[in-house]
């Protein structure tokens, strides 16, 4: 759940970051920079999300669900973020 938050939120990044590029207007700046903080929250929840596959690093796994739940519009990505953080705190004793 965590990688397919991540996804969603490295995707998102990417349209807004794209979005920005193409609308030469004032102000879409801000539009890229938040496009990047998506990417980047994406990249590292996609990190923890195969950590967590793995059943290593149980903090890097937790720490990726925890920013999976800020990707795609807080809504979608909170539930897959929030489900994942369910299913690594529950296996916790699982992890090396």
């Amino acid at each position: 759940m965590a990688i397919l938050a991540g996804v969603l939120a490295l995707g998102q990044g990417l349209i807004y970051m794209a979005g920005s590029a193409m609308i030469d207007l004032p102000g879409t700046g801000s539009l890229c920079f938040c496009g990047g903080i998506d990417f980047v929250f994406g990249m590292a929840s996609v990190f923890g999300g195969v950590s967590a596959l793995r059943r290593k690093h149980f903090g890097i796994a937790v720490l990726g669900a925890v920013l999976g739940m800020l990707g795609v519009g807080l809504l979608i990505g909170f539930l897959f973020g929030l489900i994942a953080l369910i299913f690594i705190a529950i296996s916790r004793e699982e992890f090396e």
